[in-house]
């Protein structure tokens, strides 16, 4: 029972570790940058906040790619393991 608890703790730890930057990169830097472009920039009408929106988009869409790539990366790093005498599921479809 505790090697089960431990993982849960494990990662819920993990999951508040990364939300701290989750939150940043996806709510705090592009409503920072929205804020630079439109009050200190002054790219408040036309073609400027049209291009101070795509900075924002662009930069969740970075964040985003580099949630997913490094998701995938943890996953091939961390194969899931059965456990000892355990067989691999065959694959889907009916049997």
């Amino acid at each position: 029972m505790r090697v089960f608890a431990s993982g849960w703790l494990r990662a819920g730890l993990a999951a508040l570790a990364l939300a701290a930057p989750g939150l940043f990169i996806f709510a705090v830097l592009p409503s920072w940058w929205l804020y630079l472009a439109a009050a200190r920039l002054q790219w408040t009408g036309g073609i400027r906040a049209a291009m101070a929106d795509a900075v924002a988009t662009g930069i969740q869409g970075m964040g985003f790619v580099a949630a997913v790539v490094a998701a995938l990366a943890w996953q091939r790093r961390h194969p899931v393991e059965l456990a000892p005498g355990e067989e691999r599921p065959r694959g889907g479809g009916y049997r």
